[in-house]
């Protein structure tokens, strides 16, 4: 695996907004004028129809104010969609040759610890940067959506694990088990109380505390190395209330 530090997060669709409708308005000032009527007294083209944006986003940059005309192509605002993001990692000549789109590829980002993030390649560009040897590595990332704002936004700084080597065997737990924003990662695993485990389907337990260094992702799950084994129960749900020690009730996952 190799770790790569990625400068650049972008808004897959960052179009400016354009005036599509300057043109009527400017017609509607010149009719107003053969009427006769007062510059002061056009106050009926605010019902002509506002030029509408491309699609739905959040506006990061504005070249107009309220009230102001439009003039044909003239720009309104730039508009950054955020529902999915791209990531650009620049992968060295010797790793690059092991990825494929569709791979998933763990990320990691300061400015939003408390989640694990998984990602796929979309896109390996087939040109090098002459001067590092590097390929930049598009990656899609579905973006998670708080009180009306994106919790990953354009211009942060990522990391990402990305699937390259000889393939061996890991252990994997689901991303939702890991609870992160602590000095380490862990996972809580229950320890079942008698007559439960993995071939009931429900039952009780405690849950224990383990700590965990984590790896790539596979298939939607993320790799960890430490005291956790196959097979053991680990919490997916609600992890972030429990408190080592607690007695908690479970359901096992299907088949």
């Amino acid at each position: 695996r190799i770790v790569v530090a990625c400068p650049v997060v972008v808004g897959q669709r960052a179009r400016l907004w354009l005036a599509a409708r300057g043109r009527a308005s400017c017609r509607g000032r010149r009719a107003a004028a053969i009427a006769g009527v007062l510059d002061d007294d056009v106050v009926g083209l605010s019902s002509l129809p506002a030029p509408g944006a491309p699609f739905a986003g959040w506006v990061v940059e504005r070249f107009t104010e309220k009230g102001q005309w439009l003039a044909r192509g003239g720009l309104v605002a730039r508009i950054a969609e955020l529902d999915q993001v791209k990531v650009v990692a620049q992968v060295p000549e010797l790793s690059v040759r092991f990825l494929r789109p569709g791979a998933d590829v763990r990320l990691d980002f300061d400015a939003a610890p408390e989640k694990a993030w998984v990602g796929k390649v979309a896109r390996v560009v087939p040109q090098a940067d002459l001067l590092s040897r590097s390929f930049p590595v598009e990656v899609l990332l579905d973006n998670v959506v708080v009180d009306g704002e994106p919790v990953l936004k354009g211009g942060l700084l990522a990391r990402a694990w990305l699937p390259v080597g000889q393939p061996g065997a890991v252990t994997v737990v689901p991303k939702d088990a890991v609870v992160l924003g602590v000095a380490r990662p862990f996972v809580f695993v229950i320890d079942a109380a008698p007559g439960t485990g993995a071939g009931i389907g429900a039952g009780t337990g405690k849950v224990r505390p383990v700590e965990v260094t984590l790896g790539a992702a596979v298939e939607g799950s993320v790799e960890v190395r430490g005291a956790v084994e196959p097979g053991q129960l680990v919490v997916t749900r609600g992890n972030e209330r429990l408190r080592p020690g607690m007695e908690v009730s479970f359901e096992m996952p299907p088949p």
